[in-house]
């Protein structure tokens, strides 16, 4: 049996949650525009209305909204010792007005019930919460989501749920996450950076720059908490994010560089082929003089993982040559026989059937053929040439060695087109199909990248 103030609150969660599941059947996600008007924010903590919505709130405030905040809770973090509590308060109360001054809020309302403890006082904090509905008289109110996985959050919203019908109030509500991912129908750009307008089409700007090393940070902590199933990136461009101080090469780079990584390999996909590259970003000439049978045989053994890893439990793996014809035996290049062999029979020595070194000039074909599961090209353009004629749409990047997925486009940044509406999303779009395929072998990526990162190896 549930007590009657039970009964009530569980039936409040099911009323919310049946109307949010009504509303997540909208599909795709509303991409909403902040329009002026009167904001009201419940925050169970100092801290909930930043890491929520306060984005949201810069963009309202820059429309001629005013906002005001409810903080529920004395944001004590429900400590016993009430010395240890009132320095915690204290503490976090003046970060709260540094973001105050920083969100530029018009009004700021302290209900001050015992952080930790709100479920207890869900009527009278309903009560106070109906109070400052007839005051304000908010036309929008930012709520944390009912079963967002924090008790207080769960009590804030549902006080707010009674609240509405005491004071008789009728207007939008928007539930926030903080603590648990919710089912979104309606989204808001809030952008990455607060003057994004600045930001030119097709041209070098530090300011791009900054936004793009922004997004894919954030993208990196949400996939790493588990809070997305991977990260699929479009095209950023270098000189880009070089003019803002970064030392990195590109995107592989700095996500190995966020998940601490000892490795990462780029793995082109295109259909069932999948291609890898024993060199990357450098100069023909410096891929030419860095093969050598230790590369090869290292580049083997990471295309042999990352094809198990993502599915191909039996992986027929071969290697393409560097110079015509395989070299024909020297005649056009002892690279073949004093390097890439020597790389390829070490692991075939251990039971492993790598073929090759195979020409350049048919491997692919044999390939794509079904001939291959994979193929290590030994330098940039000998594998993107390939795919990319191929079939330039559906060439897909996944990058292997990170403890989490990440899939992307095969292609730049295309400044010359910027902004014209003529780029085509085909080659996006296969990156949001392959990431959603390979999602399915998360728990293989974690189990043996992220033991790797862990390792150090």
């Amino acid at each position: 049996m549930q007590s009657t103030s039970n009964r009530w609150r569980s039936a409040l969660a099911r009323r919310f949650l049946v109307a949010l599941r009504r509303a997540t059947h909208r599909l795709p996600v509303q991409l909403e525009t902040v329009r002026r008007a009167r904001v009201m924010v419940l925050a169970p903590h100092f801290d909930d209305e930043s890491i929520a919505c306060g984005g949201t709130l810069l963009l309202h405030k820059s429309a001629g909204s005013e906002v005001c905040v409810v903080f529920v809770s004395d944001s004590s973090g429900a400590l016993a010792d009430p010395v240890a509590a009132a320095q915690v308060r204290a503490v976090r109360r003046a970060e709260m007005q540094q973001v105050q001054a920083a969100l530029a809020l018009d009004s700021v309302v302290e209900l001050e019930f015992p952080d930790g403890s709100l479920v207890r006082h869900e009527r009278a904090i309903a009560e106070r919460l109906a109070e400052a509905l007839k005051i304000f008289r908010p036309e929008q109110v930012f709520c944390p989501f009912p079963v967002d996985a924090h008790a207080d959050h769960q009590a804030t919203a549902l006080a707010f749920a009674q609240a509405t019908e005491l004071a008789g109030w009728r207007g939008e509500v928007l539930a926030y996450e903080v603590w648990s991912t919710l089912w979104p129908n309606t989204a808001i750009d809030i952008g990455v950076v607060a003057d994004a307008d600045e930001v030119a089409f097709g041209k070098v700007q530090a300011l791009a720059g900054r936004a793009a090393i922004a997004s894919i940070e954030r993208s990196v902590v949400d996939a790493m908490a588990g809070r997305t199933a991977g990260i699929v990136t479009a095209p950023i461009n270098k000189e880009a994010i070089w003019s803002t101080g970064s030392t990195f090469l590109g995107h592989t780079e700095m996500l190995q560089d966020l998940t601490q990584a000892p490795f990462t390999d780029t793995m082109f996909v295109v259909r069932d082929l999948c291609v890898f590259f024993a060199t990357r970003h450098m100069s023909l000439l410096k891929a030419v003089q860095s093969i050598d049978a230790d590369l090869i045989e290292g580049s083997i053994r990471r295309a042999l993982l990352a094809l198990r890893v993502f599915g191909y439990d039996n992986p027929r793996l071969a290697v393409a040559a560097l110079n015509p014809h395989g070299g024909e035996n020297g005649h056009f290049g002892m690279e073949e026989i004093d390097e890439i062999i020597p790389g390829i029979q070490r692991v075939n020595a251990e039971g492993a059937t790598v073929a090759g070194p195979i020409p350049a000039d048919s491997v692919f074909h044999i390939g794509i053929q079904g001939g291959f599961d994979g193929i290590v090209s030994l330098y940039h353009d000998q594998g993107h040439i390939a795919t990319k004629t191929f079939d330039f749409d559906q060439t897909v990047s996944v990058t292997v060695g990170l403890p989490i997925l990440r899939t992307s486009v095969d292609h730049g940044t295309a400044f010359d087109i910027a902004g014209t509406g003529k780029a085509s999303p085909a080659t996006m779009e296969s990156a949001f199909r392959a990431g959603a395929k390979f999602s399915q072998f998360n728990d293989r990526i974690k189990a043996e990248y992220g033991q790797l990162a862990r390792l150090g190896k």
